[in-house]
């Protein structure tokens, strides 16, 4: 069982992903999505495990480096047992040290040499973390993209390799939506924004996940810096004059309350959970 580094998910997946699943975090536009992959990825390389890195957004220097911000050194797992593909940086006419270069970064079969030939070079059951499904299908077209992505998991199952995808949901077509968040990974990770003009807060959720009953919840959650995802228990403070009803309320909107006594004063506290 692969742990994905966030404890509230890992309970939610029954533990974990199995050997040979796939799993993609499913992002709408303007949530911090992509940290859940690399969160994923680095807990898994903290273990000393084997792990395969495809980017796609970016250079693997900059992103590494980026990624200190939340404590999260790869430079000190970079070897034979962490491999990087680096299809950004040939894309932008730059050379980047750390990765392997990919030609054709155009080009979806490009990508499915790579990959597959890198799954095979490791020689063990090992992650695949694919920075940006939704670059590839910008760069490759979505219908090819969603056809290598099978042929990727069908290759991930015979060989015990999990493989995990960050994906934003920009405005593709409806069918090749609703085939990423329903049909083709053994799980899916909902990650949104509660928004009013402005997103003021982040929640993920458990869509399907095919080795355990799903339970369908949301937590909300926030980026930290250093320390990643944690989830979030937003606090509600209830205000009004003397007799205004505050306790009841509490009570009501509460599964449990209990009250402080007053001793004389002229300050009460109600404390609930909802």
């Amino acid at each position: 069982m692969l742990e994905t580094g966030i404890p509230k998910l890992d309970k939610l997946l029954d533990g974990g992903i199995p050997l040979g699943r796939t799993l993609i975090y499913y992002a709408y536009p303007g949530v911090e999505g992509k940290v859940f992959g690399m969160q994923t990825l680095y807990n898994h390389l903290k273990k000393h495990h084997s792990a395969i890195f495809l980017t796609t957004s970016c250079s693997p220097t900059p992103l590494f480096k980026e990624m200190k911000e939340f404590g999260w050194n790869f430079f000190a797992y970079l070897g034979e047992k962490f491999r990087v593909i680096d299809s950004y940086s040939p894309f932008i006419g730059t050379k980047d040290e750390l990765g392997i270069p990919m030609d054709e970064t155009e080009v979806i079969e490009s990508y499915t040499l790579h990959l597959l030939r890198e799954m095979e070079n490791i020689g063990e059951p090992t992650l695949v973390v694919v920075d940006s499904l939704s670059t590839i299908m910008d760069l490759c077209g979505e219908y090819e993209t969603l056809e290598a992505v099978r042929e990727w998991n069908r290759y991930a199952k015979i060989h015990d390799h999990v493989i995990v995808y960050n994906f934003t949901a920009w405005p593709y077509s409806e069918d090749v939506l609703h085939e990423l968040k329903e049909n083709m990974f053994e799980a899916t990770i909902m990650i949104g924004g509660i928004a009013e003009r402005v997103i003021f807060g982040q929640y993920f959720g458990l869509l399907k996940a095919e080795w355990t009953p799903t339970e369908r919840k949301s937590v909300l959650f926030k980026v930290v810096r250093p320390g990643g995802i944690r989830v979030y228990v937003p606090k509600i403070v209830v205000t009004g004059p003397h007799n205004a009803g505050k306790s009841t309320f509490i009570r009501a909107l509460s599964t449990e309350a209990v009250s402080v006594d007053r001793l004389g004063t002229t300050v009460a506290l109600d404390r609930g959970h909802v």
